[in-house]
Parts: C-alpha cells; structure tokens; sequence
C-alpha cells in the first residue's frame, strides 16, 4: 500500500470511528501485523446480529453463520407473509474472491435445504414456489437485490452495489485463505 493509501485507510478509520470500535475487539493485531483479516463467526452472529436484522426486517427472524472445513453455513428462520415461517439452510463455498481496486465479488457455489414450519397449505405453497428453479434465485429477485445474481447452484455478489463498500479506499486488496474453525480468513 501506497503512502496515499495508508493516508485514505486511516481517513476511513477516524470517519467510521464509533461504527468500527466495537468491531475492532474481534480482530488480532498479531494477525493483522502478518497481513491477515481473521472474521470470527461471532462477528455477524452477535456483534452485527440486531443491525443485520433490522436491516432484513420483517423477513428475517433470526440466523446463525458457521465458518467451518472451508465453507460457510447459513441457517435462518424467515417469514413470508403468505408461505408462513420458513427454515432455510445454505451451505456455501467459495469459488471466486476478487476483493481489488477495479472488483469487489464474491462467488459461492451453493446448496439449500428450505422448509416451511407453517401450515399445510403453506407447506404445499413453498412447494410450489420451487418448480420456478432453486428458492434463492426466487427470493434474490422477488427482493429485487441487486447485488446479487444466481445461475444454477452458483451466486455471484456485486459487493460494488453496496454503499458501505464505496467507503472502503480502493488501495485494499483482499485474498481468501480459508473458512476453518469459526473462523474466515483473507490475506491483504
């Protein structure tokens, strides 16, 4: 990194100074000395938990991220109006990470197990829901989500379409290491 681009990360650290100082109690400066960005689970499982779901309000009713054997596991309780409370299970890993000055996407190959926990008629309606094709697909394009695009069990997300990356000086560059232990790991 560039004079310059220590100058804007430090900017960016002073500007986003009351959002990051809980934040940066999860991190190690050994690791961050070795160039490494370890994001422990309990990052997004409690310390980003109620801003990620006020954020995903009213669908979301709660969630649990693992970091584990090189992949990461979602399990959340969703609820869809007309197909009730919904458990929904995604088991993602990793295909692409380009984290650079010019993209900021993410590619996961993916697997579901979605099931209602309503009633039967809701039971028959998410059925039936699954004939247009997997159910993130149709959940990614009913929320208009922009960032995000399925093609088959791939989903590809456009980190550039979020604001908060906008904040981020483009001198970072990020590698993924690994998602073992609770732990995911980028080298920079």
């Amino acid at each position: 990194m560039t004079n310059s681009g220590y100058k804007k990360l430090l900017g960016f650290i002073i500007r986003n100074k009351l959002e990051l100082g809980e934040l940066l109690n999860n991190f190690s400066a050994e690791d961050i000395e070795k160039g490494i960005l370890a994001i422990p689970q309990d990052l997004f499982n409690k310390d980003l938990k109620m801003l990620i779901m006020d954020k995903a309000t009213p669908y979301l009713d709660d969630y649990n991220i693992i970091f584990s054997n090189g992949t990461v596991f979602i399990d959340a309780t969703l609820n869809l109006k007309q197909l009730g409370e919904i458990n929904a299970k995604y088991m993602l890993t990793i295909e692409d990470f380009t984290f650079n000055n010019l993209t900021h996407q993410i590619t996961f190959n993916y697997q579901e197990d979605v099931k209602s926990l309503g009633n039967m008629v809701q039971s028959l309606a998410l059925k039936t829901a699954a004939l247009k094709g997997p159910y993130l697909k149709t959940a990614i394009e009913m929320s208009n989500i922009s960032f995000a695009e399925v093609h088959g069990n791939l989903i590809t997300l456009n980190l550039d379409d979020i604001n908060f990356i906008k904040k981020i000086p483009s001198e970072i560059e990020l590698k993924y290491v690994s998602s073992l232990d609770g732990i995911l790991k980028f080298s920079f």
